[in-house]
């Protein structure tokens, strides 16, 4: 696993010069020091190995589709896509200028280049607009659950608006399409308070069996399933 992970992030390094030599515009809306700079946004924002490493031990069933809702860069895309093989993938993302990069989706392209041919990418909102995003591009759209009429996902990796009200909302909207046995991941459940608070809500409802990654992590992920 550790050999993925070097070829995700040499990978991420050169998608990100790539992208600064052929589309400089998609760094001014902050500005950038060096490409090192770029680079500890890019991995910063993004889910760390110690948490990607262990998402083998939370997801033991088989995953066949697989529907990421905030990818940014398109690291945790790129791990789970090459870990668990689905053969349906989607990618929700209203595709807003974050940390360095004023076009995230840019980059996940470049990074997923070789996937991109079995990915649906959506440029939008899932279920809400993000109360956090301070540019909304014209073409985005709210997508919800009514969008996959005749699909359900074995896995929903929800990594897009840290508030609670919104990974409420997002939450039980995607509960609506997951399979019977499929799985929700929620990310950043130690490093965000309102994310914890959220879980820890979940962790009360009889509804649902959660999961976590270690603490040995950075930001968490947590699986739930129902019972």
């Amino acid at each position: 696993m550790n050999s993925l992970f070097y070829q995700i992030h040499k990978d991420l390094m050169r998608s990100i010069v790539d992208e600064y030599k052929h589309n400089a515009d998609g760094f001014k809306h902050n500005k950038i020091v060096s490409m090192d700079d770029a680079m500890h946004h890019a991995t910063q924002g993004s889910a760390k190995e110690l948490d990607l490493s262990q998402l083998p031990n939370l997801i033991t069933h088989n995953i066949n589709t697989f529907l990421e809702i905030g990818s940014f860069l398109g690291v945790s895309f790129r791990f789970i896509y090459e870990i668990f093989r689905p053969n349906v993938s989607f990618s929700i993302d209203p595709n807003i200028p974050h940390r360095t990069f004023h076009n995230p989706r840019s980059v996940f392209k470049k990074l997923n280049r070789n996937h991109l041919n079995n990915i649906t990418l959506i440029d939008g909102y899932w279920h809400e607009e993000s109360s956090v995003a301070k540019v909304k591009h014209n073409d985005s759209q709210i997508i919800k659950s009514d969008y996959f009429r005749n699909i359900l996902f074995d896995l929903i990796l929800i990594d897009a608006d840290h508030t609670y009200e919104a990974l409420s909302g997002q939450f039980f909207e995607a509960l609506k399409i997951l399979s019977p046995n499929g799985c929700t991941l929620i990310h950043d459940v130690y490093s965000w308070e309102p994310v914890r608070k959220f879980v820890r809500e979940l962790d009360n409802d009889n509804r649902f069996v959660l999961k976590y990654t270690s603490t040995t992590g950075i930001d968490g992920f947590c699986s739930i399933e129902r019972k």
